[in-house]
C-alpha cells in the first residue's frame, strides 16, 4: 500500500488541517487524517476528515494513545464513516504515513509516484473566508481538550 494509490482531500479536513496549523503557527502541529480507499484498480484514498491532535511536544505516549483510541472509537460509530477501512523553505506542510501488510509504516510518495489532490477546487476559497473572518481561533485540537474538556476536539460545529 502507499504507491500505487492516489489521494484526494476533501474540503473540510484540508480547512481543519490548515487551521489547526495556522493557529499554532509556531509549533509543530499533527493530527489524523481519516478517509477511505476506493475498491477499484485506480484505487483513490479520499480523505474526508482530520482530527486535530496536538500543538506540542508529546512527552508523553498516554496522551497520544488515548486520543488515536478516541478517534478509533469514532470511527466505529460514524455512519458516515462505517465502512472505512482498518517562500524557500520546502520542508513539507503535511507528511502523509500509511500501514502496509507487514504493519510497518511507510512515508507516502517517498517513491516519488503518489499524489495529492484536493477534491473540491473552491476549497481555497472557503479556507481563505474562514482565515480573514477570525474563523481559524475557533478550531480545537485533543491538546486543547485535555486543558479544558468542555472544548470540542472534534470541531462538530466549525462548518455550521
Amino acid at each position: 500500500m502507499g504507491g500505487e494509490f492516489r489521494y484526494e482531500i476533501g474540503q473540510n479536513a484540508y480547512i481543519k488541517l490548515i487551521l489547526h496549523s495556522l493557529k499554532h503557527s509556531s509549533s509543530a502541529v499533527n493530527g489524523v487524517l481519516l478517509g477511505r480507499v476506493s475498491g477499484d484498480a485506480n484505487s483513490v484514498v479520499e480523505i474526508s476528515d482530520s482530527v486535530p491532535l496536538f500543538h506540542s511536544q508529546i512527552g508523553l505516549l498516554p496522551p497520544l494513545e488515548i486520543a488515536l483510541l478516541m478517534a478509533a472509537l469514532l470511527l466505529l460509530d460514524n455512519k458516515k464513516l462505517g465502512a472505512l477501512s482498518k517562500g524557500k523553505d520546502r520542508s513539507p506542510v503535511m507528511q502523509l504515513y500509511t500501514r502496509d501488510a507487514s504493519r510497518t509504516w511507510k512515508f507516502i510518495g517517498s517513491d516519488g509516484s503518489s499524489q495529492l489532490a484536493l477534491k473540491e477546487p473552491s476549497a481555497n476559497v472557503v479556507l481563505q473566508d474562514y482565515i480573514s473572518t477570525g474563523k481559524a481561533e475557533n478550531i480545537t485540537d485533543f491538546d486543547d481538550h485535555l486543558d479544558d474538556i468542555s472544548k470540542d476536539w472534534l470541531n462538530s460545529g466549525l462548518f455550521n
